[in-house]
């Protein structure tokens, strides 16, 4: 039976800084334990978080500790961008130093020698541990031969891959599960997101497909679009699987801390969203082309398609002010009329 990853605090995070309080955080966590829920992914650890960033951005261990009274049913992991957080943040794993059970390794291709040693030494800490491949469909083949010859890949327990730009067909989530699979990756996990409304149908195909586990979030909050949105899934395998997930602790939740959420930092399925979508890129490119006076339509789908092919797959100011300010061979077919009212500060 598939495991559920709750990802909301940490995923949701992007939205407000990581500005949880701890009365709806460990609201969130007695709530994953009664839906059902395997992992429960309380947020980042970033080694030098903006000072507007919140206390689940850092995920301190004595700050955790002094609310949280885990259950086993339901582990608790943080995740950590590969580049952006160091080992030496992380204690020896034993009941007296940490909660923290599981950490994600997340990395985008150009940090993968980075990611494995993150990942070796967080098992050598006593940890548990998953990477997770990000913007998987940007992987070149050379990528993919540097993971086929990581010798210590028996070091993690999943090997999770994200939909990050929320392209994704079923199709897609089969062809990159058989992808792993040939490397050596036995336990696969998936993380959609919701761009093109699909972020159920490729979990639902995930879960056919045998993976291991799929990442969940209450009410889909996530970034732009969102994701899985949890009451969904474990309403789903509540009909359909044994009575291990009951989705009513959720939609309790959402009554009393997600509703409110929403109102204040939105996400969803929108126009924006569509278009990173299609054209598989940041959101954030999305929304800073949105963002712009006197784009049209037209406009926009068309500095799309050259961020897609100049800007790097993680969000980068520079890039896309040169891209737009004419530095590229092909930016005649784009129908901005006048560049120098674009630039991103």
């Amino acid at each position: 039976m598939v495991k559920l990853l709750d990802c909301t605090i940490r995923d949701g995070g992007h939205l407000n800084g990581w500005n949880f309080t701890k009365e709806c955080v460990k609201a969130s966590y007695d709530t994953a334990i009664k839906a059902g829920a395997d992992f429960f992914e309380i947020g980042y650890r970033f080694e030098n978080p903006k000072p507007e960033w919140g206390d689940f951005a850092k995920c301190d261990d004595d700050f955790l500790m002094s609310f949280i009274e885990k259950d086993d049913k339901c582990k608790i992991s943080v995740m950590i961008d590969a580049g952006k957080c160091s080992l030496d943040k992380f204690r020896n794993r034993t009941p007296e130093n940490t909660i923290i059970d599981l950490v994600r390794v997340a990395t985008y291709p150009q940090n993968l020698d980075i990611a494995f040693d993150l990942a070796e030494g967080l098992k050598n800490k006593g940890y548990e541990v998953f990477i997770n491949f990000m913007a998987i469909s940007d992987y070149t083949d050379e990528h993919f031969e540097k993971i086929l010859n990581w010798k210590n890949k028996n070091v993690i327990t999943a090997t999770c891959f994200a939909d990050s730009f929320g392209t994704f067909l079923p199709k897609d989530v089969v062809y990159y599960g058989n992808k792993l699979r040939s490397l050596g990756f036995e336990n696969l996990c998936f993380h959609a997101h919701n761009n093109l409304q699909l972020a159920f149908a490729n979990s639902l195909k995930a879960i056919e497909e045998n993976f291991y586990c799929i990442d969940i979030s209450v009410y889909g909050m996530g970034r732009g679009a969102g994701n899985l949105p949890a009451e969904i899934i474990t309403g789903y395998l509540s009909r359909t699987e044994n009575k291990k997930y009951n989705p009513v602790p959720y939609i309790d939740v959402i009554e009393k801390f997600y509703l409110e959420h929403s109102r204040k930092t939105p996400w969803g399925y929108g126009i924006p969203s569509l278009i990173g979508g299609l054209k598989n890129i940041h959101p954030y490119y999305v929304d800073s082309l949105f963002n712009q006076k006197n784009f049209t339509a037209d406009d926009i789908w068309t500095a799309a398609e050259l961020i897609k092919k100049y800007a790097p797959v993680s969000f980068d100011t520079d890039e896309m002010n040169a891209i737009l300010s004419g530095k590229f061979p092909d930016y005649d077919n784009i129908k901005i009329k006048d560049s120098s009212q674009f630039r991103l500060e």
